[in-house]
């Protein structure tokens, strides 16, 4: 089980590994499907531009109702969350 940020803040600076952890769903899918059987990987975007906005605003999820929490829009993930499951045939350990 993993979750990851879908959005953030990318500050330019001397650091060379800046923006280099920002994820989508294609590059979370396509990291854990070098290890995991496809089949056994399931990755979810979940956001809206409400929580994207309320999230670079500095606001809590509390502040918003469920309601506006639950629609999912693939072009505003605010969070991506990964559930991977070993093979039970797999030897080789992760």
């Amino acid at each position: 089980m993993v979750t990851a940020p879908g959005l953030g803040l990318v500050k330019p600076g001397a650091n060379e590994d800046t923006g280099y952890w920002a994820f989508t769903d294609r590059t979370l899918r396509n990291l854990f499907t070098k290890r995991f059987a496809g089949d056994l990987v399931k990755v979810e975007a979940c956001g809206n531009v409400l929580a994207a906005s309320a999230f670079f605003h500095g606001l809590a999820a509390d502040q918003l109702d469920a309601q506006e929490l639950a629609q999912r829009d693939p072009q505003y993930p605010v969070v991506i969350t990964v559930k991977a499951v070993k093979d039970r045939n797999d030897a080789g350990g992760a």
